[in-house]
């Protein structure tokens, strides 16, 4: 497909910590953002009323409804499911839905009713999770659902950017949010693509990541009798993840815990509390 008429299609990558997402717009794709951000946490929230709040309003309450509150569900969601009547997939097409509103104000109000929607390799035809999906969509107000393997979706789009040709085979390094999917993907110069090798699945991801800065604070505090506050846990887990995030750019960086206390770390002891999960990934 090319040209203006694509306008009107999205593109979600629905992940297992934060969903992502482009629109055409005038041939041309375009990153969908809320506010100043990039991706959309996948998460939602049932409210006593029965209503589906999603993503960072989500966040927002989870320690208000933490009974009714659901995040990286991606994997279980062709599992039971009942919070005030509401399963995975009404859960997904909230999430579908707000990002589609979404899409729709980057397109200039350009109405977006065809999706392309990412999938990890190990769902078949058959598999229950992609009618979820399906159904999902649907529910969301796209008349058109289509899906694409996530490791053929890298591939593609890495040979797009690079500039490089397609044909042969790709090792595909899906390092997510939650979940570590590699992936070994066919490609020829007719476009096809053929996933020959996957393990996906592999709990490794930023979450893990953000995890073992946490466990070394922890450590580091309660060494000196100023342990982190059980209250504050939500808090510290999204100050350590700043502080990863920060890293990429910084040598060092320096942020206030729930303790009162300022915890500094450098790129140096981040590197060493990841090795485990980097080999991890590489064996």
């Amino acid at each position: 497909m090319g040209g203006e008429s694509n306008n009107g299609l999205c593109c979600i990558d629905f992940g297992t910590s934060t969903t992502a997402a482009s629109v055409m717009v005038d041939g041309e794709p375009r990153l969908v953002r809320h506010g100043n951000n990039r991706c959309f946490p996948s998460a939602a929230c049932v409210l006593e009323n029965g209503e589906i709040e999603v993503c960072d309003n989500a966040l927002a309450l989870r320690t208000k409804f933490p009974a009714s509150f659901k995040s990286e569900f991606k994997l279980n969601i062709a599992e039971p499911l009942d919070i005030s009547g509401h399963g995975y997939a009404d859960l997904v097409a909230a999430i579908l839905k707000f990002v589609k509103r979404c899409a729709e104000i980057e397109s200039n109000g350009v109405s977006v009713d065809r999706v392309v929607l990412t999938v990890p390799a190990m769902y078949t035809a058959e598999d229950a999770r992609l009618d979820v999906m399906r159904r999902a969509a649907g529910t969301a107000g796209f008349e058109t659902v289509d899906f694409l393997s996530e490791p053929i979706a890298a591939a593609r789009h890495y040979a797009h950017v690079s500039g490089t040709a397609s044909d042969g085979l790709t090792l595909i390094y899906d390092l997510g949010g939650g979940t570590f999917d590699p992936a070994l993907v066919r490609c020829s110069d007719d476009g096809s693509a053929e996933v020959i090798g996957s393990a996906p699945g592999e709990k490794c991801g930023g979450r893990y990541f953000d995890k073992a800065i946490y466990s070394c604070l922890c450590d580091r505090y309660k060494a000196t009798d100023t342990p982190l506050t059980k209250s504050g846990r939500l808090d510290d887990y999204a100050t350590c993840r700043r502080m990863k995030e920060a890293l990429s750019a910084s040598d060092e960086v320096t942020q206030l815990l729930s303790n009162g206390q300022m915890a500094r770390l450098t790129r140096k002891e981040f590197e060493q509390l990841a090795a485990p999960l980097v080999e991890m990934t590489l064996a």
